[in-house]
């Protein structure tokens, strides 16, 4: 159940940093994140300092290309476009805006990008690939508990990151989540992430599990960093034989799975932290295939 604190301001030059950080680390090109960050800096500067997520909509971008298009290059102002919206983009990913503001801009708009839940069995490859590593590596106990507390819990992997021991209740099977806006919320465990996490702490030093401790750890014995994640999970990706995957991806799948069995939309929303009701309705696009699917199981029902 979430709280009623009132959410605090989520300012976009805070985001731009860590965007940039993320295409820094996964697409691995300095150039690329050098120009966002430059392209960005440009449109910040156009506009208050202390402009914030909720701000950035179709109109106030239409006004500034179009400022812009009488100061800069054609092709300038297709860098700055293309930049802005890859931010933009990476806004919806991590649920921070609900919807791309891009889709109501002529000339730029894009084809929505709908969540990329993975299939049970490519789950199932995953998780098989982290347990046999268990017996080998380390770090593995440790990946295993973060990856199926963001696929079982549905939690962002920057909300289980920022964990620590104190926010696990083994009693009730429940984590306490800081979410976007500082919104805290009580989410259900499964009993096997349960187990995990107990396995994994099983290995750490006494001082290591007190409350206000992190709860996953980098080698170094620090807090694990999202680039640290993000390689490990790739690397378990790797093997079995997933392509083009990120760790959000398994907060998708958990999304995906509850809409599958039959969850209200409002019961998905509350779980899954959304704060707008319309980040959760991306779930409900389906695809010609699943649609059929959906007519003939119901087509006996039709029968007159």
């Amino acid at each position: 159940m979430e709280t009623k604190n009132k959410p605090k301001k989520i300012f976009v030059k805070n985001l731009i940093n860590d965007f940039i950080d993320e295409v820094r680390w996964s697409k691995g090109s300095l150039n690329t994140a050098d120009s966002y960050k430059n392209d960005l800096a440009v449109f910040l500067k156009s506009h208050n300092p202390n402009l914030q997520a909720d701000d950035l909509t179709s109109p106030l971008l239409r006004a500034y290309f179009e400022k812009m298009d009488k100061r800069v290059k054609r092709t300038t102002l297709a860098r700055y476009r293309s930049s802005l919206r890859s931010f933009c983009k990476w806004l919806v990913q991590e649920e921070i805006i609900p919807a791309n503001p891009f889709d109501r801009i002529e000339g730029v708009s894009l084809p929505e990008s709908l969540p990329r839940a993975r299939s049970h069995s490519e789950l199932a490859s995953f998780f098989s690939v982290l347990k046999k590593a268990t017996k080998d590596d380390p770090y593995a106990d440790r990946d295993l508990a973060l990856f199926l507390l963001l696929y079982q819990s549905g939690l962002r992997a920057s909300e289980a990151l920022n964990l620590t021991a104190g926010d696990i209740n083994f009693a009730n099977l429940t984590v306490k989540v800081m979410g976007k806006g500082k919104v805290e919320r009580i989410v259900p465990m499964h009993a096997q992430t349960a187990r995990a996490i107990r396995s994994y702490l099983r290995q750490l030093p006494d001082h290591q599990k007190k409350p206000e401790s992190p709860l996953f750890i980098s080698q170094r014995r620090g807090r694990l960093s999202y680039r640290q994640a993000n390689t490990r999970f790739k690397y378990y990706a790797g093997i079995a034989g997933l392509r083009d995957v990120n760790p959000h991806d398994l907060k998708h799948s958990y999304c995906t799975q509850l809409l599958e069995t039959g969850r209200d939309i409002r019961e998905i929303q509350v779980l899954a932290g959304h704060k707008s009701i319309v980040t959760t309705q991306r779930y409900t696009k389906v695809s010609p295939k699943q649609a059929d699917k959906a007519y003939r199981e119901s087509e006996e029902a039709l029968r007159v």
